[in-house]
């Protein structure tokens, strides 16, 4: 317990004569855990990864996030509430500890909101002709 306070005081000092630096870490580390591939990944993984990771997964999250704002007006409140889940989240991990696997619980909020951008597409997407 003094072992604990002792470092809680220290770790408060660091970061109020470290502003930038901590600020630093929290962006390397949110970066990390949202990173979309291993670091011991081999090549094949890492496009297969950038693909699904950032083309697929985030971009038509934002874009179903932000459908499902405009169209959805009365569902706000949960958009709401999604994302400060999602805020909170990650900031756990910002001033803490961040791997790549500690994203896994948030990524269903993600598939919700892509699957809602992918249902709103005008046309179908054929995946075979």
């Amino acid at each position: 317990l003094e072992a604990d306070q002792y470092l809680r005081k220290k770790a408060i000092l660091y970061i109020k004569s470290h502003k930038k630096h901590f600020l630093y870490l929290c962006w390397k580390k949110f970066l990390n855990m949202w990173r979309p591939f291993y670091a011991g990944s081999n090549v094949v993984n890492r496009i297969i990864m950038i693909f699904w990771d950032l083309l697929v997964l985030y971009f038509w999250s934002i874009v179903g996030f932000i459908l499902f704002y405009r169209k959805e007006r009365s569902s706000r409140i949960i958009l709401f509430y999604l994302l400060v889940v999602m805020v909170l989240y990650n900031l756990i991990f910002m001033v803490s500890f961040s791997v790549i696997r500690y994203r896994y619980p948030a990524m269903p909020i993600l598939i919700i909101f892509a699957s809602y951008a992918f249902s709103k597409l005008k046309r179908p997407i054929r995946l075979v002709h």
